[in-house]
C-alpha cells in the first residue's frame, strides 16, 4: 500500500472501491451483481419474460388491517380498512415501514409459489431459472424486476416465419392488455393505466415525450416489427409522407388518450386519421432502432401498460410483463435496471477521485473523502432503509456464479 505505482494502478482499474462490494447500495456491489447476470446471459441464453411487480399498499386492504391492529391495536374488517381515507392509510403505511416491507416480502413469496406450479401462469412452459432485482419507486417504495427462463419457449428468429408466428402465439396467451378483462374487476385496470407525471416526462427535440412511449400505437393483431433495412430506401417524398402521417397519428393518440370510454375500433381510427394499415405500420417502422413487439391493442387501451390476467388477479398492484425478443435488447435491461439508481453515486464517487488525483493525498487521506463522499451522498427511503438493517436480499438468483480468472 506504500507503493504509489500500485496505488495508482488500483485507482485506474477501478479495483481501489472492490472493499465496498460488501456494501448492498454501492456501485461496487451491483457492479458485481451485474456480472453475475450476464453469466447467467452467456450460460443459460438469452430469458423469456421481463416482469416487473410493484406495491401498492393503500389498495392491499390486508396490509391496512394488520398496521391498524400494529399501530393502534384495534381489529377492522377488509371491508372496513377499504373504506379508510386514503391519507388514513398513508399515515399508517408511512408510521410502520417494517411492517410494509415484511408484508411486501411474503406476498410475493406466496406469488412466486404459484408461478412455479404446473397450473400457473406459465403452465405448459415451466419456470427454470429467474433473477430478481428489487428496486425502489420515488416515493420509496419496493418494486422488483425479474428476468424469467421459460422451458420450450419459442425464440425468435427473424428470418423464419414459423418461429414468428410461434412468439406471436406465446405473446398472445401470456399477455393482454385488454381494458375490461373477465378474469378481475374493471377497476383493478386503472392501476394498470398509466398517468403521465414528472418522472415520466423527458425532454426531446419536439418537445416533451414518455419516455414509457405512452400512449401506444393501437394494432389491430399483435405484430413483431422489424426496422427498415438498409435496402428499403425512400425518396425525400416519401420520408415526407411518412412524417406527416407520423404527426397525425400522434395528435390523434393525444387526443383519444384522455377519452378512456371511446368506442372506436381499429379501423375507425386509421379512418380518423385518414390513413391504411399498410401506411401505418410503415410509420411505425420508420422509427424502430431494433425489433420491437406490438401488443393487439385498441383504440381505448392505448395507456394500458401489458398484463398477466392470472398474475394481475393475484398481485392486485401494477405491473409489467414484456417478451424479451434478443439478448441485445435484455442486456440494455440489466444494465439500465441495475444501474439506474447508482448512476448518481458512481458520478460523485468519480469527481472525488478526479479531484484527488491532482492533489498529493496519501492513501489515507484518498480512502477518507472516498468513504465519506459515499456515506454523506446516500439518499435512501424508509422501506430501502429498513430492507438493509434486516438484511433482505436486494438481489436473488436461481444460480450461484463461480468467478474463474482466465488470465493466469
Amino acid at each position: 500500500m506504500l507503493n504509489r505505482d500500485y496505488v495508482n494502478g488500483l485507482i485506474h482499474t477501478d479495483d481501489a472501491f472492490t472493499f465496498l462490494r460488501c456494501d448492498r447500495s454501492s456501485p461496487a456491489f451491483w457492479e458485481m451483481k451485474k456480472k453475475e447476470l450476464l453469466a447467467m446471459f452467456r450460460q443459460l441464453g438469452c430469458p423469456t419474460i421481463f416482469l416487473t411487480l410493484s406495491a401498492a399498499e393503500t389498495k392491499w386492504s390486508e396490509i391496512i388491517v394488520i398496521l391498524t391492529q400494529v399501530l393502534e391495536n384495534k381489529v377492522i374488517t377488509l371491508e372496513e380498512a377499504e373504506n379508510l381515507s386514503y391519507e388514513k392509510k398513508c399515515d399508517l403505511i408511512r408510521k410502520d415501514p417494517v411492517t410494509c416491507v415484511r408484508y411486501f416480502e411474503h406476498r410475493l413469496k406466496c406469488l412466486w409459489e404459484i408461478l412455479l406450479a404446473p397450473c400457473g401462469p406459465f403452465e405448459g412452459n415451466g419456470l427454470e431459472d429467474k433473477y430478481i432485482r428489487v428496486e425502489f419507486q420515488f416515493r420509496g417504495s419496493p418494486h422488483i424486476h425479474v428476468f424469467i427462463w421459460l422451458k420450450n419457449a419459442p425464440k425468435y428468429d427473424k428470418n423464419n416465419p414459423k418461429s414468428i408466428e410461434q412468439c406471436i402465439e406465446f405473446i398472445d396467451k401470456l399477455i393482454s392488455v385488454n381494458a375490461k378483462p373477465t378474469e378481475f374487476s374493471e377497476e383493478l385496470i386503472n392501476v394498470q393505466r398509466h398517468k403521465h407525471s414528472h418522472t415520466c416526462k423527458k425532454h426531446v427535440k419536439n418537445g416533451i415525450k414518455c419516455r414509457f412511449g405512452i400512449p401506444y400505437f393501437p394494432m389491430r393483431k399483435t405484430m413483431i416489427l422489424e426496422p427498415f433495412s438498409d435496402d428499403e430506401k425512400f425518396t425525400k417524398k416519401e420520408r415526407e409522407e411518412i412524417s406527416k402521417n407520423r404527426q397525425n397519428v400522434i395528435e390523434e393518440l393525444g387526443k383519444i388518450s384522455k377519452d378512456t370510454d371511446n368506442s372506436l375500433t381499429f379501423e375507425e381510427f386509421l379512418e380518423h386519421v385518414n390513413i391504411n394499415e399498410e401506411e401505418y405500420i410503415k410509420m411505425i417502422r420508420s422509427e424502430l432502432k431494433k425489433a420491437k413487439v406490438f401488443l393487439k391493442r385498441a383504440p381505448n387501451e392505448i395507456r394500458i401498460n401489458a398484463y398477466n390476467s392470472m398474475i394481475m388477479s393475484l398481485h392486485r398492484a401494477n405491473m409489467d410483463i414484456q417478451f424479451i425478443l434478443d439478448p441485445y435488447s435484455c442486456l440494455m435491461y440489466c444494465v439500465d435496471y441495475i444501474n439506474k439508481s447508482e448512476n448518481g453515486m458512481s458520478k460523485l464517487l468519480r469527481e472525488a477521485l478526479n479531484k484527488l488525483k491532482k492533489g498529493n493525498s496519501t492513501v489515507k487521506e484518498r480512502l477518507i473523502v472516498i468513504a465519506n463522499k459515499f456515506l454523506n451522498s446516500s439518499e435512501i427511503s424508509a422501506q430501502e432503509a429498513v430492507y438493509h438493517i434486516l438484511s433482505i436480499p436486494l438481489s436473488i438468483s436461481s444460480r450461484s456464479t463461480v468467478f474463474i480468472n482466465t488470465n493466469r
